[in-house]
């Protein structure tokens, strides 16, 4: 998916290397964090999944509310300036 979005997003098509390999440097902190906090969790819960499965939907949720925010203050889909 996110190669496809940064060909969306991308105005030249010569920069879109660059789009591309700064959205995977974004992403890549997150990606290797994520395992050692989910193996944490698990063990931290002797087995069990529900606070891993708090955890991601918690991110999922603040994440959700960032590119809310996001679109917001970029004014997008009609929506006016904060």
């Amino acid at each position: 998916m996110v190669p496809a979005l940064m060909a969306q997003v991308c105005p030249d098509v010569k920069k879109l290397g660059i789009y591309t390999g700064m959205s995977y440097l974004l992403i890549a902190p997150a990606v290797l964090v994520s395992q050692p906090i989910a193996g944490a969790l698990i063990t931290a819960n002797d087995g069990d999944f529900t606070y891993l499965q708090v955890f991601c939907g918690l991110c999922m949720f603040l994440g959700g509310v960032m590119f809310i925010v996001a679109r917001a203050a970029h004014g997008g889909s009609g929506w006016r300036r904060i």
